[in-house]
């Protein structure tokens, strides 16, 4: 990149340059403020990187993918404009943000990476456009003070259907996404993830539930009792797992279960099982590790 302009923690990115690179700025915590030129089409991966005192950013229209982990870590940033071109947010883009509250995702954005905004626990809600076609998994993970997920009626491969507080993958059934508020509509087949939503007290499984998947309520200690419905085949792996407030727990005979899928339920008092369960794993389900 050419010669930027330093002064006292606020950093200027000449005109003309057109990619701000990968781990340019990663790890200056002196950094305050920084201005990005429309002519920058590309934010590379862990560009500004763990700048724990940025406080603000503008994104400029200009700009068409913001990289992996580009913002991870900078827990002093409290306002983010994106602009009007960006097509990919990239995986960890702005994970632990911690200061965030408000993110308006712009209706140019096609592909929002994995765990992107992960551990944001400032944030309050969120708005999906229509362009958006793909979401990976854990984008939400450990955003504790969520309490609105919305996606654009017009979208055509997610839906927040019924109100529901939530972000489902429309053909496959999947709640790849939910909050403290998310109330799980029928029809769904598989959840993916409340991971780390300590706000969330009960859930209300239905019985078009297949699948719980991996790590899908990990870390939810506030949850208090679980009746998973017969429908339900497999529980994956760490699915219910750091849930130290679970008290009761109900499970049918014919799921499958994977390891650990309630290690760490300190809490767990009673177990209830429909039938006869099949073997456990190596470790009892729910033994403390």
């Amino acid at each position: 990149m050419a010669n930027k302009q330093e002064n006292n923690g606020i950093i200027t990115i000449p005109v003309g340059t057109t990619k701000i690179d990968s781990n340019e700025f990663s790890g200056r915590s002196d950094i305050t403020s920084v201005t990005i030129p429309n002519s920058v089409t590309e934010i590379g991966d862990e560009a500004f990187k763990d700048c724990t005192g940025l406080t603000s950013i503008v994104i400029p229209d200009s700009v068409k993918e913001i990289g992996s982990c580009a913002f991870h870590g900078c827990t002093g940033l409290t306002s983010i404009v994106i602009g009007n071109s960006v097509t990919v947010i990239g995986f960890f883009a702005f994970y632990g943000c911690t200061g965030l509250k408000n993110v308006v995702i712009p209706d140019s954005v096609e592909d929002i990476g994995t765990n992107a905004f992960s551990e944001c626990k400032g944030l309050t809600s969120i708005f999906i456009p229509s362009s958006v076609y793909s979401l990976g998994t854990g984008v939400f993970n450990g955003c504790q003070s969520m309490k609105s997920m919305k996606v654009a009626e017009g979208n055509k491969y997610l839906d927040s259907r019924d109100n529901c507080n939530g972000i489902i993958y429309t053909q496959l059934g999947e709640l790849r996404e939910g909050c403290s508020t998310t109330v799980i509509p029928n029809g769904i087949e598989t959840i993916n993830t409340f991971w780390g939503c300590t706000g969330l007290k009960e859930v209300v499984i239905p019985n078009t539930v297949k699948e719980i998947g991996d790590c899908a309520f990990r870390g939810c200690t506030g949850l208090k009792s679980v009746v998973i419905p017969e429908s339900v085949k497999k529980i994956g792996w760490d699915a219910f797992s750091e849930c130290t407030g679970l008290t009761n727990l109900t499970i049918p005979s014919t799921v499958r279960i994977d390891g650990s899928a309630f290690s760490g339920c300190t809490a767990l008092k009673t177990v209830e099982i429909k039938g006869e369960m099949k073997p456990f794993p190596e470790k009892m389900i729910w033994e403390n590790e």
